[in-house]
């Protein structure tokens, strides 16, 4: 399983992917991006990565086994199969279950090739479908997500193209990535052989095919503000099997935390304007983020500490990295989010950061309705 996966091992057609021509030329922004993207619990790491991973754990199992029939829903149906989630692309179950023949005869089409020039192929077949009306639309997302399922040694999983180019945009600019002409397959073939260069990404490649997404979701749109979906998703305890035990234990305190803060803000503000888990623009994800108007905001950093001293250490940086940075939030105001009381000397000094600095930083005590007291020794980092 491990060499189907491998980065190393990246090929297509007899062509190694990795060679010196593609070597990325990192700007200081990209290598933020990249820091940020790696962190064990970055929603990334912690949330898809499991999932990704079970998805192509259970494809290459099928076609390693014969039984792909078993993953035509998986591939064609399914609006989130945890390598891409298709939307309003997709075709829906009945129509992939009127056509399963086809569409099990066109999965073994893409498990025999894989190249671009099978995609513009299996393009023009599904065209036919669709003129002939055994088919509602074209399904492009659709199509480019099943190739970057059957096939993730070739393709990241951005599957939607306009969304590709925006990333490919930021790539030659902070990477120095020169894009070919082509389909979908053409150019996301390049990006993934140029992001195998980079080092920092785990062995397996899943973090490779991760990426462009991370960028993606780190972009401005046209208003330059960033994309606002308010809600919250809690994350699974589960997601953390592989770290250590006390990080863990403080990770999932943290989760707590955030998803105590995001019902407190929703009944202040209420739940259209609270989002936890917002990018930033600069690399990171806020684990709070108030949308008070179109241009003005609230930024929340939640911090497992023993002493508001230590949550206003730990927090600062990032409030300030993640509000101020080039495409930054420029919030309102930051909010420092911590369990232990705010002792006077803290308070003094967050009271003499925003007179002579001019910040509007704020501290809000939050307390857990199921409150455990919090072991010292347990938070030695903070």
């Amino acid at each position: 399983m491990d060499e189907f996966f491998s980065p190393v091992s990246l090929k297509n057609d007899g062509q190694v992917f990795a060679s010196s021509n593609d070597a990325p030329r990192l700007q200081p922004e990209a290598e933020i991006f990249i820091q940020r993207f790696i962190e064990p619990d970055n929603p990334y790491q912690s949330i898809w990565k499991p999932r990704y991973w079970d998805t192509l754990t259970t494809v290459s199992s099928a076609i390693e086994e014969g039984r792909t029939a078993e993953i035509v829903d998986l591939v064609w149906s399914e609006k989130d199969n945890n390598v891409c989630n298709v939307g309003k692309g997709g075709l829906g179950a009945a129509s992939v279950n009127a056509l399963r023949e086809d569409f099990e005869a066109l999965t073994l089409k893409i498990v025999a090739d894989g190249s671009p020039e099978s995609f513009q192929s299996v393009i023009r077949q599904l065209t036919e479908w669709r003129d002939e009306r055994r088919i509602s639309k074209l399904p492009k997302l659709l199509t480019a997500r099943a190739f970057a399922t059957l096939h993730p040694k070739v393709y990241h999983t951005l599957a939607e193209a306009a969304m590709q180019e925006k990333v490919i945009a930021w790539m030659s600019k902070y990477t120095g990535f020169s894009a070919p002409e082509g389909n979908w397959a053409h150019r996301a073939q390049a990006l993934a052989r140029h992001l195998t260069a980079i080092a920092s990404f785990d062995e397996a490649g899943l973090e490779r095919n991760m990426f462009p997404w991370f960028v993606y979701e780190q972009l401005r749109g046209e208003n330059f503000l960033a994309t606002f979906k308010p809600g919250h998703r809690e994350r699974a305890h589960s997601a953390y099997a592989n770290v250590p035990a006390t990080l863990r234990k403080i990770l999932l305190r943290h989760n707590q935390l955030q998803t105590c803060l995001y019902h407190q803000l929703c009944e202040q503000y209420g739940d259209t304007k609270v989002k936890t888990e917002q990018a930033t623009g600069s690399g990171g994800f806020a684990d709070a983020l108030v949308r008070v108007s179109d241009t003005r905001c609230f930024l929340y950093e939640v911090k497992v500490c023993s002493t508001a001293a230590s949550a206003v250490r730990e927090a600062l940086g990032q409030l300030l990295e993640y509000a101020y940075r080039p495409m930054g939030l420029e919030p309102e105001k930051l909010f420092i989010v911590a369990e232990p009381v705010l002792d006077a000397d803290t308070g003094q000094f967050l009271k003499r950061l925003n007179t002579e600095f001019g910040l509007k930083l704020e501290y809000l005590q939050l307390t857990l309705p199921d409150n455990n007291s919090i072991d010292n020794n347990e938070l030695r980092g903070c």
